[in-house]
């Protein structure tokens, strides 16, 4: 079981989780916002998804207690707010970022949408990334098609995108380049 734990606004979220349920099994998606989870739950989190540094220092205002001691899982970042980059300078968790930045460790190269409205994202992994269970994907591009019209915008489609691959899991048809590395 994969446990995720989602700090973002209540739109945002409830859309997020909708999306990670459909393509993972075997998850369970925490919504970090609603409750003060104490510092032993947080630590237990495999992912930790925070779609604004907004949000993250509003929960870490709940939370004044917590440092990056704590938690030891992988931290999913979007890179697109200004506030995500003050937050980062100041925890050491294994952090991998999403956004239109150029700087983002997963991002978009291209988007194109069809007349039917079938919308074709082209992802970038800019820098090898490292999942939950120690193996490493490769930098590299793939294509992701969203059928119809979503709420989702592309930052939040990145961070499920992101969530996905450092969870191991594949993504429709495409086959990630990876290897398998020891994790201590």
């Amino acid at each position: 079981m994969i446990t995720i734990g989602v700090i973002s606004n209540k739109k945002e979220k409830k859309i997020m989780r909708e999306q990670l349920y459909q393509i993972m099994d075997q998850v369970d998606i925490i919504d970090l916002m609603e409750k003060k989870y104490l510092c032993d739950f947080i630590s237990k989190l495999n992912i930790l998804l925070c779609t604004s540094g907004t949000c993250i220092q509003s929960f870490l205002s709940m939370q004044p207690n917590i440092s990056d001691q704590i938690f030891h899982g992988i931290f999913i970042m979007n890179m697109d707010d200004p506030e995500t980059c003050k937050i980062l300078q100041k925890y050491r968790a294994t952090v991998i970022t999403y956004g239109m930045n150029p700087r983002a460790s997963v991002t978009v190269s291209s988007i194109d949408q069809d007349i039917k409205d079938i919308t074709s994202i082209q992802c970038c992994i800019q820098r090898k990334l490292m999942t939950i269970e120690g193996k490493v994907i490769e930098p590299q591009e793939f294509s992701i098609t969203i059928p119809e019209p979503t709420p989702m915008n592309i930052q939040n489609i990145l961070g499920v995108v992101t969530t996905i691959i450092v969870a191991g899991k594949q993504i429709g048809p495409s086959l990630f380049h990876t290897k398998t590395i020891l994790k201590s």
